[in-house]
């Protein structure tokens, strides 16, 4: 959740996405693909303008981190 208490941002473990919840409005802003099939964590930084996803590998494929910029609601980063 965005410290203003505005986003709240949900893993969507078994769907390989990322939801961006809008509490104010009660609707999904955005759902995001992720490049893994199992995103697991996520936190926001401090100043609420991005979003940092940890996804699980499976078998040979490695873990990623993917960054995801709350303005534009899109991934903008991600490891390899």
């Amino acid at each position: 959740m965005t410290s203003d208490g505005r986003l709240l941002i949900s893993a969507k473990k078994g769907a390989q996405s990322v939801s961006i919840l809008d509490l104010r409005e009660g609707s999904e802003n955005a759902r995001i693909p992720t490049s893994q099939p199992v995103t697991h964590g996520v936190t926001v930084s401090t100043d609420n303008l991005f979003v940092f996803v940890s996804n699980e590998a499976i078998g040979a494929v490695r873990d990623t981190v993917i960054v995801i910029d709350l303005a534009m609601l899109e991934q903008v980063a991600s490891t390899t």
